[in-house]
């Protein structure tokens, strides 16, 4: 008897989810509930995922995928993550960009080109975040890119010949104009939006006055837990590393 599976099926932007009255949960069938286009991918024990070009089936609805997580919550965050990323880069990677050739799967998470032979793996972006520290405050910006109602913590992508610790001090300042120390590290976080590796550092204002890019920000500024802003949401490494800043200026508080 063939166990049942949970299905992360993916069209676009946007994830299968079946509904059940008012709530809705990933697919868990023996079979998959819509077609495959291309091939069918391990995403965890018991967890397979494919993309498909299909309508949603009655009894489901496609939701993004960002979106879906206030829907089912963030259980099987790492799971979906993986199973996003390989979906789109099975899509994407169709033709060998040396030669032009088609590829073909030859493992999980490696294609073939099927004329020069080059090998292809799934491309993984690092980017570095920082929570910046000033006395009983943080700096917190809204990115011209956010697409919803919050602030943030400096962001942006690891450049060629660079170290994360460079990084991190060049995000801050070309975004803030501000110097920061004590740079350490808090910990990393899969963001599959598209196919990213969030990296976050946690450090303290070394002087310099506040001064946005515009092009990047449109907002920017140092916070105490009083009168935070919106904050981001919880599956996100900076809500993490937000609520654990929260956690020891309370635990700071009771210790007056």
């Amino acid at each position: 008897m063939r166990a049942e599976l949970n299905w992360l099926i993916f069209k676009n932007g946007d994830i299968l989810l079946k509904r059940k009255g008012a709530k809705y949960c990933l697919p868990v069938s023996v079979n998959p509930p819509a077609a495959a286009r291309g091939s069918v991918f391990d995403a965890g024990k018991n967890f397979k995922t494919f993309y498909t070009d299909k309508p949603a089936p009655a009894g489901f609805v496609f939701a993004e995928v960002r979106s879906a997580f206030d829907l089912i919550g963030k259980k099987y965050f790492q799971q979906i993550s993986k199973g996003f990323e390989l979906a789109n880069w099975a899509r994407a990677s169709c033709f060998c960009p040396v030669c032009g050739a088609k590829t073909k799967q030859a493992a999980h998470n490696m294609k073939l080109c099927t004329a020069c032979g080059k090998e292809f793996f799934p491309q993984i972006s690092p980017a570095v975040m920082v929570l910046v520290r000033r006395r009983n405050e943080i700096l917190m910006v809204r990115a011209n890119n956010f697409k919803r109602k919050f602030y943030g913590l400096v962001a942006g992508f690891v450049e060629p010949g660079e170290t994360l610790e460079q990084c991190a001090a060049r995000e801050v300042q070309e975004e803030t104009n501000l110097k920061i120390k004590n740079l350490r590290y808090f910990g990393s976080h899969p963001w599959p939006f598209p196919n990213n590796l969030m990296i976050g550092f946690v450090a303290d204002w070394a002087g310099s006055k506040l001064k946005i890019d515009k092009k990047e920000l449109s907002d920017a500024g140092f916070f105490n837990i009083k009168n935070l802003p919106p904050l981001p949401g919880k599956i996100s490494l900076a809500r993490k590393m937000i609520d654990a800043w929260i956690l020891e200026q309370n635990i700071e508080h009771c210790n007056l």
